[in-house]
């Protein structure tokens, strides 16, 4: 609860905040620490920070880390929901579009898309369907990062259980993309 505190507290040091950033990154990357106070008070912590700071790569990046840390270490649905109604998709969707310059981004935000999806019931939540042409296209310009292949496809894969989803994929170079990546997952067996 300090490193929350004291990102409120000091919301206007960049400093501050991208340190708590980190920390809380850090904190989520233990499936000990996913708890229900690290949710309910560090989701919303991480995205206010890029809300304060959207042009910092550094806040960009561990807020995508923090929010698919949670994603992945966490076995409760509502905290990866929270993910979703706080607007962490748009987050992760809007950094594979605006920083596609930026290849550490863009993965964290298809890890954080994959971490997400694998929660199957989500994977139909409707703020998902901006993400998709975004995902394709980056697993595009960056198709020989191996992470970024197998999580990507197994995104799309997910993403691809909602009916909608699905036409977009085909009609958007998705299932070119789904054949280019499953080499790095089949790698990954």
């Amino acid at each position: 609860p300090i490193i929350i505190q004291g990102m409120e507290k000091f919301c206007k040091n960049e400093e501050v905040v991208e340190y708590g950033c980190v920390l809380l990154y850090n904190l989520s990357s233990l499936p000990e620490h996913v708890t229900s106070h690290l949710c309910e008070k560090g989701i919303p912590a991480v995205l206010k920070a890029v809300e304060l700071y959207p042009t910092s790569e550094v806040i960009i990046k561990f807020t995508l880390g923090v929010l698919m840390n949670v994603a992945k270490n966490t076995k409760d649905d509502e905290h990866v929901n929270t993910i979703v109604q706080l607007g962490g998709i748009e987050r992760a969707c809007s950094a594979l579009t605006e920083c596609s310059h930026n290849e550490y981004l863009v993965e964290n935000s298809v890890l954080l898309l994959s971490a997400v999806v694998a929660h199957k019931e989500l994977a139909l939540h409707p703020a998902l369907r901006a993400c998709v042409i975004p995902l394709i296209r980056a697993l595009k310009v960056h198709h020989s990062n191996k992470t970024m292949a197998k999580h990507g496809n197994q995104a799309l894969w997910y993403l691809g259980l909602d009916p909608a989803n699905r036409v977009v994929i085909a009609r958007n170079g998705g299932l070119e993309v789904l054949d280019s990546t499953i080499d790095a997952v089949a790698q990954t067996l």
